[in-house]
């Protein structure tokens, strides 16, 4: 706020001369002291009552989303790439230090196996 001061004053002193601006400092104190009546100052924003709030019209979930049950197949999503593309997608070939998902271990939308699941994620994302 002091810079945005600053630079109205340098603004407001390469307008005027050095016996206007000693007039205008007069007609500053002069608003300061609440003398003049026709120039009104701007007023002071007023913070929010921290009490004033207000409530979203939507009501809360009274019962857990069910998690919605996915119809694709990574088999059938191997089908269609294989018709659209004319090539099989190969499994996830992983750095030597890299985790690799335990045994057992599928996709949680399309069951996908483990050696597949990278690639099939990312599948899942074009085909929904």
């Amino acid at each position: 706020m002091e810079t945005n001061i600053l630079k109205i004053v340098k603004w407001f002193c390469r307008r005027l001369t050095y016996n206007e601006l000693a007039s205008a400092i007069i007609i500053f104190h002069e608003v300061l002291s609440n003398s003049r009546s026709d120039i009104d100052l701007k007023p002071e924003a007023k913070p929010p009552h921290y009490r004033d709030f207000r409530t979203d019209m939507v009501r809360p979930l009274t019962e857990p989303l069910r998690p919605k049950q996915s119809s694709l197949n990574w088999q059938h999503l191997q089908v269609v790439h294989k018709q659209a593309t004319g090539k099989t997608i190969s499994p996830v070939r992983r750095h030597e230090n890299s985790m690799i998902p335990p045994d057992g271990c599928n996709c949680g939308h399309c069951n996908a196996p483990q050696r597949h699941r990278a690639v099939w994620s990312t599948l899942l994302k074009k085909a929904i």
